[in-house]
């Protein structure tokens, strides 16, 4: 019960989530449901936990239906190579994951691979906050000052979500996703200009 309760406070699941799983069942694809949310879930456990080793405060972890945000509370301008710890830990409990689901499943290895590797591929978008806008965030950060970086950083990250909506415009996931990344990012400019004029 303790253990069940950790996971509840680790893990806030978003709405969307649970229409999502209501859709699985109905179509019959409620394995592939908890093969992609099991990857999600694992990969930001890895941040999570690299986190915690590194002693950084982290709120929770969102899980959202096409990936998951780990809230951590790190000064601006943390040391880069904690932050590429923490920011690395993920695609390594996520490819761990991977191989733990295919001994799970063996039948659905194919599919396993697949979903793993759109996860993977999807997280290295250079978009912040997802992982690769993260990474590439990391290195503007050794090119120029502080505020720059980030200015540059969420520009990158409109143009990639707007390229992104324009050449996949018929695609209804592509279309949520973009939509939904567009508040994400918006979200976190809003919370990182407040901080650093504070």
């Amino acid at each position: 019960m303790e253990k069940l309760l950790i996971i509840k406070t680790i893990y806030k699941i978003h709405a969307s989530v649970y229409l999502l799983a209501f859709f699985s069942i109905l179509t019959a694809s409620f394995i592939e449901f908890i093969i992609i949310m099991s990857l999600i879930m694992i990969h930001e456990l890895g941040h999570y936990t690299s986190a915690k080793l590194l002693k950084e405060e982290v709120k929770n972890i969102m899980i959202y239906p096409f990936g998951g945000i780990t809230k951590i509370n790190m000064e601006i301008n943390e040391s880069f190579k904690k932050e590429f710890i923490i920011l690395i830990m993920g695609p390594i409990f996520q490819i761990i994951g991977c191989l733990l689901l295919i001994g799970i499943f063996p039948p659905k290895k194919e599919m396993i691979i697949i979903y793993h590797n759109g996860i993977l591929l999807f997280n290295l978008l250079p978009i912040y906050p997802l992982d690769g806008g993260k990474l590439l965030k990391l290195g503007l950060d050794y090119l120029c000052p502080y505020k720059k970086s980030f200015k540059r950083i969420i520009m990158i990250s409109y143009s990639v979500v707007i390229i992104l909506f324009i050449t996949k415009t018929t695609n209804i996931n592509i279309i949520y996703t973009t939509i939904f990344l567009l508040f994400l990012i918006r979200k976190e400019q809003k919370k990182w200009v407040k901080q650093l004029y504070l």
